[in-house]
């Protein structure tokens, strides 16, 4: 490609950009220009239109950083590193990492033997799911310093790696720097990390291996969550979808031999998955009834990032209560991590929500009493079920559930699963996931 064609198409993308920005659509012209200042990192015209985007869009903080960056053309002369690093902490914060990094590498260019530099720089590869990059990083740190998260970072960058004599080394540091009860916590979670995943053979663990080897879950469905650029999907789970899920949800609990007394819904949006999956167990469905409930029950989550908030209460994992979630964020980290998964994804809106109001209120603070069902809420878990009954004796169906259980069944120890004697807390979600 010639580079005037590169010009005319850089030009092309910033004017779009400008058009986005024209019609009030800051979401789309911000994506334009983070995409081509990536690639082309020394343009100050694009840097110049982020920093109008994001004045537009209220942060206004890093909006002047960025002019600053491009008035005097700070990436390409490398210099003013305390300005860079400003803008990329800021990214940061925005969950923005690959920004974040763009800029932190000239800092580090700037400022090589700058400790908060290289640890920025190595958390924002991390959460890019750059391990291996993040990794020299982290060493130079452990070299100059005992800092527990340090070599916690070089604990799971090795474990992913799957280099575990390394990872076991780093471990074994991360022993020595505990100091109290939350980073004894994180050392069992490690330990656990490192075992599940010496279980597997392959170079190459596919996305269930990694959720359970991570976080001790269970996911129903292997989908991978992106598509082939690397952008989370939305699963736009139909009434088929739905029952397909709730029917290997029923038949990976029967296989695995645990019983519940109740299914419990966190949320309006929710409780038709809850009803449906009650009918299915021959179980009633109830609101959450708080952590003073003895049954033995499920609660279930439509959307797992609607747990954040009253996540505390969940945190602590008790014996009666275990948790499913239809859908998982595949890049966004959560508090907890839900102990059976249907699918991760970008997005997984349920075939119902957009004709409910309120479908983020949850129903934490609600009594142990059954509601009525609403009109729409009855209405979906007709529909559920009729599909259910379509699907129900499948031969693919049976075959799935089938492999389902023959992959945890003999895991089951190691599943933080109805184990809450050997797993006491939820592992934090951290979406660390290589997919």
């Amino acid at each position: 490609m010639s580079e005037n064609h590169t010009e005319t198409r850089g030009t092309e993308i910033l004017e779009k950009a400008q058009e986005l920005l024209r019609e009030a659509d800051s979401s789309g012209a911000f994506v334009l220009v983070k995409e081509y200042w990536l690639a082309n990192p020394n343009d100050c015209s694009a840097i110049r239109l982020l920093s109008q985007i994001l004045q537009r869009s209220g942060r206004t903080d890093l909006a002047t950083l960025l002019e600053k960056v491009a008035k005097y053309d700070l990436l390409a002369s490398c210099r003013d590193g305390q300005t860079l690093f400003e803008a990329a902490y800021k990214f940061i914060d925005a969950r923005e990492p690959e920004l974040a990094a763009l800029l932190l590498a000239r800092c580090v260019d700037l400022h090589p033997d700058e400790r908060m530099i290289r640890y920025e720089l190595g958390f924002a590869l991390m959460q890019m799911r750059r391990f291996l990059e993040a990794i020299p990083h982290f060493e130079f740190l452990a070299g100059v310093e005992e800092d527990f998260d340090t070599w916690l970072n070089l604990t799971v960058c090795h474990s992913i790696g799957r280099n575990f004599p390394r990872a076991k080394e780093a471990l074994k540091q991360l022993e020595k720097l505990k100091s109290n009860e939350e980073e004894e916590c994180e050392v069992a979670l490690r330990r656990w990390v490192l075992r599940r995943l010496e279980k597997f053979d392959s170079p190459s663990p596919g996305i269930r291996d990694w959720v359970f080897s991570l976080y001790g879950a269970m996911l129903l469905s292997e989908t991978s969550p992106r598509d082939l650029t690397g952008t989370p999907m939305t699963v736009a789970s139909d009434y088929t979808g739905v029952a397909s899920t709730l029917l290997l949800l029923r038949g990976l609990l029967q296989e695995i031999g645990t019983e519940f007394d109740v299914i419990e819904y966190y949320s309006p949006l929710s409780r038709p998955l809850a009803e449906s999956l009650a009918r299915l167990m021959d179980l009633s469905a109830a609101p959450y009834g708080g952590p003073e409930r003895r049954e033995r029950c499920l609660l279930v989550i439509a959307w797992a990032s609607n747990i954040v908030g009253p996540h505390r209460t969940f945190s602590t994992h008790s014996s009666n209560r275990s948790i499913f979630a239809y859908g998982l964020t595949a890049l966004t980290q959560l508090p907890i991590t839900p102990d059976i998964i249907g699918c991760l994804a970008g997005e997984c809106p349920m075939p119902w929500a957009d004709q409910m109001q309120s479908v983020d209120e949850d129903c934490s603070k609600s009594s142990s009493s059954l509601h009525p069902l609403n009109e729409i809420q009855a209405h979906a878990t007709d529909k559920i079920l009729e599909k259910v009954a379509d699907l129900e004796y499948q031969t693919e169906l049976i075959r799935r559930v089938e492999d389902l259980a023959g992959y945890y069944v003999p895991r089951k120890a190691m599943l933080v699963f109805r184990n809450s004697e050997e797993f006491p807390v939820r592992p934090e979600y951290t979406a660390e996931i290589p997919c």
